[in-house]
């Protein structure tokens, strides 16, 4: 009996000490009908208030219903949700979907205390996101806003923000013209009886002013801070993320509270390489101009007169525009309250306040970091005055950067799963008994630790990127050196490295950094191994019959060398 009470005292424990999962104050989505829908968005629940100004008429997603948002706030007009609550909003949930397969521009905004939709509400939410689906269910989103660190009572969500003011200037109207269908909502309010912690910044071996978080409730996330505009990093290293004393976090992730305060320190990396993609003062580069009032200056700065002069950049050395590419840029505009903007491409309209930090004397700088990939960019201007483009550089940061030898080649490998740009690379699997080494072309991420080989043009440079959530590649007998110094903790006695075009053998005990290698099963005798592409192999025996083509011998001819072996018609090697 004893242990029977023993036994149902834990459990009854364990139930009274199980945090349950926070649900929403309330919470609203695939309504059923038309009348379940209105009732719920105008209805007061506890402490929040829901209500839809739409002009438009409503109507159902693959059979559930929704509200239409299909213009800006504009005015007491337009169309809008709202959510009010007398207690502070943690955030808002969004289920949505737009109503036609071509871009919609999302700018929810937004909040404070008693907001309308003139007033000055200090903030929007974050930037515009081009969206794009089909008119279905299956192909709705939830967007989440977070207003855990904002003093935000009530809050307006449009399709995009229009007369929406923002440190005394406006919002400008820039998404298209298309509905969003909102099928539901999510609210939930903060819990202030729940326990909350500190966050701390740490700049660590750095210097400047460290960022600063308001404290947090349990089990509530937080996003976590950028590295501050006035960080020092130590000499020759720059910032990678911050580390709460057991995980690392970079700038933007999610951080969940637990029942602690929180110390977030400076994490420093090796400062990266760089690689200019444009720049107007080096000639890198192209820059054509797309309106005849655009023209060139004698020296080398650009200059846009009116709406319609606009600049159409091209990358240098065979580069593309890509996402995390960062733009700088200074000169003088003869209006401080207008904006340079930028297009990643022809079709795609002019983005706005990109560039603006007025000296007070005319004179403009900014940054920019792209968010997706572009064949080209744009910048142009949006009123009839002058505007010079002293400086313009786009530069490229990278984890690495690997020289091909005189051959096109070179093995890599590293302690953090990455990208490559630049070549091609290839999983390489021995065959001892025909002397050879055959390489397989993988694309996309690269695990830590798995040895590849990289291919291209002599002397032809290959940019690493770190990255996450690489798998491993089957059948790769390449293995990466395993210490940052090239160091093999367990070298192999039958060991092969790189060398020109052919893979011969290694004594040594330390690889260049970043480098691979394969071992042989026992002593061969064998000074070098040969590197054959399979997909070569698979061209030299196109039109061989299946019938014969499971053990014919073949010549394949490569860099020069004569390889004899017996191929399928796949292209790999039979014995």
């Amino acid at each position: 009996m004893k242990k029977f009470l023993s036994l149902f005292v834990l459990l009854v424990t364990i139930v009274i000490g199980a945090k349950a999962e926070v649900t929403p104050d309330y919470e609203s989505f695939d309504w059923g009908s038309a009348d379940a829908m209105n009732a719920a968005l105008d209805v007061k629940t506890g402490d929040v208030l829901i209500s839809v100004t739409t002009s438009g008429s409503d109507g159902n997603v693959s059979g559930h219903y929704y509200k239409p948002l299909n213009s800006a706030i504009d005015g007491a007009g337009g169309t809008y949700l709202q959510v009010s609550s007398s207690t502070q909003i943690d955030k808002i949930e969004v289920f949505y979907c737009p109503n036609g397969t071509s871009d919609t521009n999302l700018a929810w905004a937004a909040w404070g205390k008693n907001v309308t939709p003139s007033a000055e509400v200090g903030t929007y939410y974050g930037e515009t996101t081009a969206i794009k689906a089909s008119k279905s269910w299956d192909s709705a989103l939830w967007e989440t806003i977070d207003l855990s660190e904002i003093e935000a009572y009530t809050v307006r969500i449009s399709r995009q923000g229009k007369n929406l003011t923002k440190d005394g200037n406006k919002i400008s109207n820039i998404g298209k013209n298309q509905t969003v269908n909102l099928l539901g909502i999510k609210v939930y309010l903060v819990d202030e009886g729940a326990a909350t912690h500190t966050v701390t910044y740490s700049l660590g071996e750095g210097t400047g002013t460290a960022p600063t978080q308001n404290d947090v409730a349990e089990e509530r996330s937080f996003t976590v801070a950028a590295a501050p505009a006035d960080l020092v990093a130590p000499t020759g290293k720059e910032f990678k993320c911050w580390n709460d004393g057991t995980n690392d976090y970079k700038a933007g992730a999610s951080y969940t509270m637990g029942t602690s305060d929180v110390t977030l320190t400076a994490v420093y990396m090796e400062e990266r390489p760089q690689v200019v993609v444009y720049s107007l003062t080096d000639g890198i580069g192209s820059a054509a101009f797309e309106a005849a009032t655009a023209t060139v200056n004698e020296g080398e700065s650009l200059i846009m007169s009116d709406t319609n002069g606009r600049i159409k950049l091209t990358p240098a050395n065979g580069f593309t525009f890509k996402k995390g590419d960062i733009i700088t840029l200074s000169g003088t505009v003869g209006n401080q309250t207008k904006y340079f903007g930028i297009k990643y491409g022809p079709t795609t309209s002019l983005g706005n306040g990109l560039f603006k930090e007025d000296a007070g004397d005319g004179s403009v700088s900014g940054t920019l970091t792209l968010t997706s990939d572009a064949e080209e960019l744009y910048i142009g201007r949006y009123d009839g005055t002058t505007t010079t483009i002293t400086s313009l550089t786009i530069i490229r940061k990278f984890d690495a950067i690997v020289t091909l030898n005189d051959k096109g080649y070179a093995t890599y490998s590293q302690s953090f799963d990455f990208t490559f740009e630049g070549a091609k690379a290839y999983k390489m699997a021995l065959d001892e008994d025909a002397k050879t080494i055959t390489g397989t072309e993988v694309t996309g991420k690269i695990k830590a630790g798995e040895g590849i080989l990289l291919r291209g043009e002599a002397g032809a440079t290959v940019a690493i990127t770190e990255t996450t959530d690489a798998e491993a590649l089957d059948g790769n007998d390449l293995k990466g050196s395993t210490l940052a110094d090239g160091s093999l903790a367990e070298k192999p006695a039958n060991c092969y490295v790189l060398s020109g075009d052919t893979f011969k053998s290694f004594s040594g005990a330390t690889l260049a950094a970043g480098k691979a290698y394969f071992a042989a099963s026992e002593d061969l005798s064998i000074q070098s191994f040969s590197i054959v592409f399979d997909d070569e192999i698979a061209t030299a025996i196109n039109g061989i019959g299946e019938a014969e083509a499971q053990a014919v011998p073949v010549k394949v001819i490569k860099n020069g060398k004569l390889y004899i072996g017996n191929y399928n018609v796949a292209g790999q090697q039979v014995k």
